[in-house]
């Protein structure tokens, strides 16, 4: 990542995305049943003149083959993440992550990371009610009743639709919905929304306000979103690839005075330099721990 950034803005994807990559080799060494990958495992679809419509391809393994897996893949499924079954585009993968969704151009109509607060009443039984407790979710909209705000959340946002108890106990209040969750997952151990994979702890000046809710990546029914981890893998992949193959296009999407992406590719570099160090160690140290449970 120091390399990063010392690389100017044109450049600087590069060692980013193979920074990731790298650590990547990490991960697939913890996970004792993968061969090691010999290929990134993705392509980039021939470039949308709009940049954030460009596609990234991820190349699925064949079943009943003895080919090794291509490196997203084969981290993906180290870390249980979901690999996407069709092509997700590079606007929906950065809409979907709560740190670069609010930097999209403002006609932008990729769905968004919504806000999840613990109901008050219940936030101090959280821990020990059944696995379950009960959220609410404030939407980016006003619904015009409980079932399109219900069948906005089941269209949209796949990782808390199959989890909700009982839709009969949902409740409206202007553009806020409330339901039963269960947070009842493998890992989770502790029983606490802390620990639930698909929430991300909202935080801001080292304070804690609720939790993010990610939309799904691509237009396919009941599949879940790629963690964080793997959602910026790709993003990183494609605006390397841009950077690489496609220089005259990148370099014009980053001019600021005729570029409407061009704050939001310099926050994209930005966040990445700070977030995805984290996630990476996050992600080693759960590889380990699996990696130490097996051999128990």
């Amino acid at each position: 990542m120091r390399a990063s950034e010392a690389t100017g803005r044109a450049a600087r994807p590069l060692p980013l995305f193979y920074s990731v990559s790298q650590a990547g080799k990490a991960i697939e060494a913890c996970c004792q049943d993968l061969q090691e990958s010999t290929s990134h495992g993705l392509r980039l679809s021939t470039i949308n003149p709009a940049i954030l419509e460009t596609e990234i391809e991820v190349q699925r393994r064949r079943p009943a083959t003895s080919a090794p897996r291509g490196r997203f893949e084969s981290v993906s499924r180290c870390l249980q993440s979901q690999v996407p079954s069709r092509n997700p585009t590079l606007g929906v993968l950065i809409a979907s992550l709560p740190e670069l969704a609010p930097f999209l151009p403002s006609q932008s109509q990729h769905q968004q990371p919504l806000l999840v607060y613990i109901d008050a009443p219940l936030l101090a039984f959280a821990r020990v009610v059944n696995d379950v407790v009960r959220i609410c979710v404030a939407l980016d909209f006003e619904p015009q009743g409980l079932d399109q705000a219900l069948r906005h959340l089941f269209e949209h946002y796949p990782d808390v639709a199959g989890r909700i108890e009982n839709t009969q106990e949902a409740r409206l209040s202007a553009n806020e919905v409330s339901f039963l969750l269960n947070i009842e997952e493998p890992g989770n151990r502790e029983r606490s929304p802390d620990h639930i994979s698909f929430l991300i702890p909202n935080v801001s000046q080292n304070m804690h306000y609720g939790y993010w809710l990610r939309p799904s990546v691509v237009d396919v029914q009941g599949e879940r979103v790629p963690t964080p981890l793997m959602t910026w893998w790709l993003i990183l992949y494609g605006l390397s690839m841009l950077a690489r193959y496609y220089p005259t296009e990148w370099i014009a999407a980053l001019d600021p005075d005729s570029s409407e992406v061009a704050v939001l590719l310099d926050q994209c570099m930005s966040e990445a330099m700070r977030r995805v160090p984290m996630l990476m160690l996050d992600a080693i140290a759960a590889a380990e721990r699996s990696f130490a449970d097996v051999d128990k």
